[in-house]
């Protein structure tokens, strides 16, 4: 386990052991009943969290969704109803929760662990199963159909002692723990990251058929990968237009691979960067000319404590180059981020959901912020603690993003998203 992964896990334990009924450390907040109705942003508050152009549409606690913590999430849209549903990864499971109305949120069951718990947890989706991996032991990859969901719309579940135990459809169990799950749906191909296989690198599979998904091959040139994001490229390097690429997250290194013959990938570049402390995970724009990248100990290691998101010029997957930086105003660790179409969504632990405009009328991106909801409002320094991730891609606007130690926050940023930036 890296030297990182052992620091976050020590933080969110010392969190879980306390009773978070009160003030106990530094990070490890007080918890809150769910809230469901509009909070709005007013005057830089939307009731107790800082704010700018975010209003609170309503947030489930983690007690109702009978977990003592969560972390990853991710969101799946319902084609033949409609339903927007929050995939939230807990500590000892996943949640289904249904934001369609989002001040009335709705739990509709959970699925417990494969195996024990774990600090981490990360889900993705493809053509209505969701994939569920994690770093606790032997606990391989849960397959659920989402489908099944639909018997249990508008009969909500709250609580330990209510809570409807929904069962994985089933399970792969082609490696053990993992990091992450990247997965490319114009392809079909899952991406488990950080497992015993592969030598840590992409652990490669064939979801063809959704259910019953097979081992397609491995990348494992580079090591351990932390994350990634693999799509069909429509980038401006001519000479891999049509191909699948993997944008990886090794560490300390941008690492770019050709991953469309899976018997054979070819790593195309393996680029490090001044003060690299911890790559992270990063996301191309919408014409993935570039990427956003974090660097998830530079705050606190480096010589500049304000939160940087990096900006790479990657036009030539075989040359990328480091162009920019931004530098926010809060001090804290970043953490996931997504490019919907002309922003970028941040969760950054300790100041919430941040939601950066990409304004790209030059030859270069350039970021300025354009809103945000802290929903860590015990905590500004780097610590683990706070918004693991967001999912901002629902078709109707609103976004969800998680508190670890809290709970489920839905939010609308359509206030922030006003002024669309120039390109």
């Amino acid at each position: 386990m890296p030297p990182i992964m052992k620091r976050k896990m020590a933080e969110h334990a010392a969190c879980s052991a306390l009773s978070l009924m009160t003030h106990e450390a530094e990070g490890c907040p007080t918890r809150r009943p769910s809230i469901k109705e509009t909070v709005p942003c007013v005057e830089g508050m939307a009731g107790e969290y800082a704010c700018e152009g975010v209003d609170l549409l309503s947030f489930v606690s983690v007690a109702d969704m009978a977990t003592d913590g969560t972390n990853d999430i991710w969101g799946w849209t319902d084609p033949i109803n409609g339903n927007e549903i929050a995939l939230v990864a807990l500590r000892d499971g996943t949640s289904f929760v249904d934001i369609t109305d989002p001040n009335t949120p709705c739990i509709l069951g959970k699925m417990d662990t494969h195996t024990t718990a774990s600090s981490w947890r990360d889900i993705k989706v493809f053509r209505d199963v969701a994939y569920v991996g994690s770093e606790a032991t032997g606990h391989g990859l849960q397959i659920f159909d989402l489908t099944g969901l639909r018997e249990h719309y508008g009969s909500c579940t709250v609580g330990s002692a209510d809570m409807r135990i929904l069962q994985e459809t089933n399970h792969y169990d082609e490696f053990g723990s993992s990091h992450n799950v990247a997965l490319n749906t114009d392809t079909g191909f899952a991406y488990v990251i950080g497992s015993g296989t592969c030598n840590s690198g992409s652990h490669m599979i064939d979801l063809s058929d959704p259910i019953n998904p097979t081992f397609a091959g491995c990348v494992d040139q580079d090591g351990y990968t932390h994350d990634n994001e693999c799509v069909s490229y429509r980038g401006p390097d001519v000479e891999f237009q049509g191909r699948e690429i993997c944008f990886d997250y090794n560490e300390n290194t941008l690492t770019i691979v050709d991953v469309t013959d899976k018997s054979n990938p070819e790593q195309l570049s393996r680029t490090g960067y001044d003060n690299v402390y911890y790559t992270h995970q990063g996301w191309l724009n919408t014409d993935q000319t570039h990427l956003f990248l974090d660097d998830e100990l530079d705050e606190s290691r480096g010589p500049n404590p304000n939160t940087r998101t990096m900006i790479w010029d990657v036009r030539s997957l075989r040359d990328p180059i480091l162009h920019d930086s931004f530098f926010s105003e809060f001090t804290v660790i970043d953490h996931n981020q997504y490019v919907n179409g002309s922003f970028v969504f941040q969760s950054n632990y300790c100041s919430g959901l941040q939601v950066l405009a990409i304004d790209e009328s030059g030859e270069h991106p350039v970021l300025s912020r354009a809103g945000y909801l802290d929903n860590a409002p015990d905590c500004d320094t780097t610590i683990f603690s706070g918004s693991w991730s967001n999912y901002p891609f629902f078709g109707s606007g609103n976004i969800v993003f998680t508190s670890i130690e809290r709970g489920l926050y839905v939010v609308d940023a359509s206030a922030a998203m006003a002024i669309e930036p120039p390109r």
